[in-house]
């Protein structure tokens, strides 16, 4: 499983993004799931606080498709514990966003195209994002900036994952090589 850095058109993220997924999946080989934040969805919108979203969420896997952690193991490995009572509304955008992307990487999935994912998430998150995202299946990033992704330094808690780099020309996805 790895961790992949695509550099591609910006302009990708916001309206090419069904060929760039299908591009993704040529590379791959495999289906991607597709996180696309959405600025006006905030959360299920059934649920009030984050305990409650959370189980929402949990309970509601596809049949005979279990999501990755249950509800305590899953609050632990996103450092959510402190959040659970709190009214989803009342987080800061970053927070829910993280939440969502918890929730998200927390399905069996072959492989994941995630764009725009790091916007508005703190150094730490990011961290925390990329150690769960090499987890289960490898996983593309899609990023405005893709070079404050690759630039992420390593912390006290523990070295970043290695991003492995991927270009895309708006017809092929091809890995670019280490320098």
């Amino acid at each position: 499983m790895a961790i992949y850095v695509l550099t591609s058109n910006p302009s990708a993220i916001d309206f090419g993004h069904v060929n760039l997924q299908a591009r993704v999946e040529a590379w791959l080989g495999a289906a991607v799931g597709l996180y696309r934040p959405y600025p006006f969805v905030e959360h299920s919108g059934f649920s009030e606080t984050v305990r409650e979203e959370i189980a929402l969420v949990l309970a509601n896997h596809v049949e005979g498709e279990s999501p990755l952690r249950q509800f305590d193991a899953f609050v632990e490995a996103w450092d959510l514990a402190l959040h659970l009572d709190r009214r989803v509304l009342d987080l800061s955008g970053g927070w829910r966003k993280y939440l969502g992307l918890a929730l998200f990487l927390n399905r069996r999935l072959p492989g994941r195209l995630l764009l725009d994912a790091t916007s508005h998430l703190s150094d730490s998150r990011i961290r925390t994002l990329l150690v769960r995202a090499m987890e289960h299946g490898d996983a593309v990033f899609c990023e405005y900036d893709p070079q404050l992704l690759l630039g992420l330094q390593a912390d006290a808690a523990g070295p970043r994952p290695p991003l492995r780099r991927l270009a895309d020309d708006g017809t092929i996805v091809s890995e670019v090589p280490s320098p």
